[in-house]
């Protein structure tokens, strides 16, 4: 259902309050893809030249491959999905998100992504050199917790069908995708603590 849309000016820019999107009963297919969507429902809050903030309040989906299926792999479900994002010029914020499979889950809080100058003070983007993005991206976050039954992922990995104990993540991550610093990093395998420690990754991706 679409909800009218209404435009306000303000003293800087223009925003605009676009419609609140609730899909219900969709189905897409590519080859071997099947997405089945229950529900989905999208709020754009504000719009404009330099910000957006998109706000996912449901989602229920089902997701098959279908090779996968054939091996009698049951599908990807997603139960929901919580989550606020803003996206400005120079960086994106996702102060929260939740994502709940039939037994995984998964919470992050504070997400930051900081975007290089470089990417929009360039006149022309063609001439950027995109494959150095990772040294040029910062990111920070918190990652509350991540729990996961590898069998809810066995439509990704059928050999994750075979694996029935379940891993917890939690800690804090900053820096660039080839330089991250993990700290209080703790990982429990049925419910055992394996790795508690801070963690530096430098050098990935190597382009």
């Amino acid at each position: 259902m679409f909800a009218p849309s209404h435009t306000a000016s303000t003293a800087k820019h223009t925003l605009i309050a676009a419609p609140k999107i609730d899909v219900t009963n969709a189905r897409f297919y590519v080859n071997d893809y099947h997405v089945d969507l229950d529900k989905l429902g999208l709020q754009l809050h504000e719009f404009s030249q330099d910000t957006f903030t998109l706000e996912v309040n449901e989602l229920g989906a089902q997701y098959t491959y279908l090779p996968h299926r054939e091996q009698g792999v049951q599908p990807l479900v997603i139960k929901d999905l919580d989550t606020r994002i803003q996206i400005c010029n120079r960086f994106a914020l996702l102060p929260n998100l939740d994502l709940k499979l039939p037994q995984s889950s998964l919470a992050i809080n504070g997400l930051r992504i900081n975007f290089p100058e470089e990417l929009y003070d360039a006149q022309d983007k063609k001439s950027y050199d995109y494959a150095a993005i990772a040294n040029d991206i910062t990111a920070d976050m918190v990652l509350d917790h991540l729990s996961i039954y590898p069998p809810d992922l066995a439509m990704l990995e059928p050999m994750l069908n075979r694996l029935h104990g379940r891993m917890n993540l939690r800690g804090a991550v900053s820096g660039t995708l080839d330089s991250l610093l993990v700290k209080e990093l703790e990982l429990k395998y049925n419910k055992q603590t394996i790795l508690k420690a801070d963690l530096y990754v430098k050098g990935l991706p190597d382009y």
